[in-house]
């Protein structure tokens, strides 16, 4: 009987065991698809997260620029000129912007075109100091391109010479020698390196780029600027020249420094 039983048991034991390892199959299948759920739900939660503190950055940073871009026009606008017609100021026999005078015909005293205009000289005041003049080997000038002082040279508005004229000799004007541009150190400055400079507040931010310079008579009077703020992208506008005083970055570049005020 004992014997009968034991085995009765064994046998049961044997048939469960396969059934006990399918469930717990069946259990661990499920238990994968619930974490598999969990985890799904998870990263979708952790990925709008993320996506709605990006949109927040977004925000944030375009706030920042926008309220940077008013602060900078409003610094600007304390010495932006933007109700003068910039074309019709410059529409006058006295005044030329520094693309206006670059390319002007160069004159002897013969009225024979000796080169043409390409550099403007200035001093740190704005004063024109000398125009760099290319010949291109004209009268037997030493170099292609010289400079020359510019308190030696008139200018005629209008006419078939309109232009620079100089009463200087050929023999002067081979003494110049080439002119190189890597020689202006100090306190002088050629314009076609301040055109496309940096405008900057006491704080050394940028608020405007100079779009080119108005010579009148014998000096630089205004700097013609694009600008940003509450005006559209790119709005021109005048600064006086004496309200900028030229600074050198780091990079040795020039650039605007407004007066503070």
């Amino acid at each position: 009987m004992k014997t009968l039983l034991l085995a009765a048991s064994a046998l049961t034991m044997f048939v469960a065991v396969p059934a006990m390892a399918q469930n717990a199959d069946v259990q661990t299948e499920t238990q994968i698809e619930a974490d598999a759920k969990t985890g799904w739900e998870s990263t979708k939660e952790a990925t709008a997260n993320a996506w709605d503190k990006t949109k927040e950055a977004v925000t944030e940073a375009a706030d920042s620029v926008a309220e940077s871009s008013e602060k900078a026009y409003e610094e600007t606008a304390k010495w932006l000129d933007t109700n003068t017609d910039i074309d019709a100021y410059v529409d006058n026999e006295t005044r030329f912007t520094v693309d206006d005078i670059e390319g002007m015909n160069v004159y002897n005293s013969q009225n024979q075109k000796i080169g043409d205009v390409t550099d403007i000289m200035l001093d740190n005041e704005g004063d024109i100091e000398k125009l760099v003049v290319t010949s291109g080997g004209l009268l037997g000038l030493g170099g292609d391109t010289v400079a020359v002082d510019y308190e030696s040279m008139t200018m005629e508005a209008t006419g078939d010479h309109a232009g620079f004229h100089t009463n200087l000799t050929e023999a002067e004007l081979k003494a110049m020698g080439e002119f190189d541009k890597n020689t202006v150190t100090g306190d002088m400055y050629l314009t076609s390196n301040l055109v496309g400079a940096r405008v900057v507040n006491s704080d050394m931010k940028e608020i405007a780029k100079v779009d080119s310079i108005i010579i009148e008579g014998d000096e630089a009077s205004k700097l013609v600027v694009s600008y940003n703020g509450d005006k559209p992208t790119d709005s021109k506008g005048l600064v006086d020249y004496d309200d900028a005083s030229i600074v050198m970055n780091k990079d040795q570049n020039a650039e605007f420094k407004l007066s503070v005020q």
